[in-house]
């Protein structure tokens, strides 16, 4: 489960510069849109999609490093119960000694 865990936070890790550079496209874009519309050249509607576009992509990185720091807890988990299984029980553990 660890090892699992472990590949899906590298594949999750290798989408955040992508996503950083597709934020950074996205918000430049957003940037000539605007002096655009502040020239009359487009309308609102046109560069309201750039706005939409930035938040999307800024959602959708957000929601990355999340899902990052989940598997990172989930691992942190897993790793524990691993260890706390390898533990012997400790001599008469669970068991009540009778008085006589």
């Amino acid at each position: 489960m660890i090892a699992t865990l472990a590949d899906y936070r590298a594949k999750l890790e290798a989408l955040v510069p992508i996503y950083e550079a597709e934020l950074a496209r996205a918000i430049e874009k957003r940037e000539q849109w605007r002096d655009l519309l502040g020239r009359g050249i487009i309308s609102r509607k046109e560069f309201e999609t750039t706005e939409t576009a930035v938040a999307a992509t800024q959602h959708k990185l957000e929601d990355t490093r999340r899902a990052i720091a989940e598997a990172d807890h989930a691992m942190v988990e897993a790793t524990t119960a691993r260890a706390l299984a390898g533990l012997a029980p400790s001599a008469g553990a669970g068991m009540s000694r009778r008085r006589p």
